[in-house]
């Protein structure tokens, strides 16, 4: 699903976004320097302006999540891809490569706008499935950009660890067995892994 296409929400597909909110998940308009948060507590709903933090608090209702949904429908997508990145995780964490990469199906109906979930599915499906070369391209430059760390980190929940760390350099093997070679940045990578 590319941003420029209209996600089709199902009514149980919002149902499910309200019972996240309800639980504490907020909503994100905006950008990281003026935005602004829809999410319901205690007190019930509330908009929450921020603007080079300045901070302003005013009540909504639930027409407010209405008009997001009628308005908007792609702002609810990080919300109805959580569960499936988290199962995802939990998945991984365990071994369960067939229930990771389930998760992963998941999470791709959604979107995968920074193409974690395409690029783990690659990296689960190998070496019984060749990766397309746009992955392998896209291995090399996250290695030498750093942001393999984060491809890492984010799909372990950030824990730390010896566990962790074993994980990790077996992860660093296995994407270098992939892309066939030692790429600049390997070492900053292995020895950031090695830290855990």
């Amino acid at each position: 699903m590319t941003s420029a296409r209209r996600p089709r929400l199902r009514a149980a597909d919002i149902d499910a976004v309200m019972v996240a909110m309800r639980a504490g998940a907020t909503i994100l308009r905006g950008g990281s320097r003026a935005h602004s948060t829809l999410g319901v507590d205690e007190q019930g709903w509330y908009w929450e302006h921020f603007d080079e933090g300045a901070v302003e608090r005013v009540p909504a209702d639930e027409r407010a999540f209405r008009s997001l949904v009628h308005d908007d429908p792609s702002l609810l997508l990080p919300l109805l891809r959580r569960p499936h990145w988290e199962a995802f995780q939990r998945a991984l964490m365990s071994d369960d490569i067939p229930a990771a990469r389930k998760a992963l199906r998941g999470w791709l109906r959604w979107g995968d706008p920074m193409r974690h979930g395409f690029t783990w599915l690659a990296l689960l499906n190998w070496p019984r499935c060749q990766p397309d070369p746009s992955v392998i391209d896209a291995l090399r430059e996250r290695i030498r950009d750093y942001t393999l760390w984060h491809l890492f980190m984010e799909a372990h929940a950030w824990t730390r660890g010896p566990e962790i760390r074993e994980r990790a350099l077996r992860f660093l093997d296995q994407v270098l067995s992939m892309v066939g070679d030692e790429v600049d940045g390997t070492e900053r990578l292995r020895k950031a892994f090695a830290g855990l």
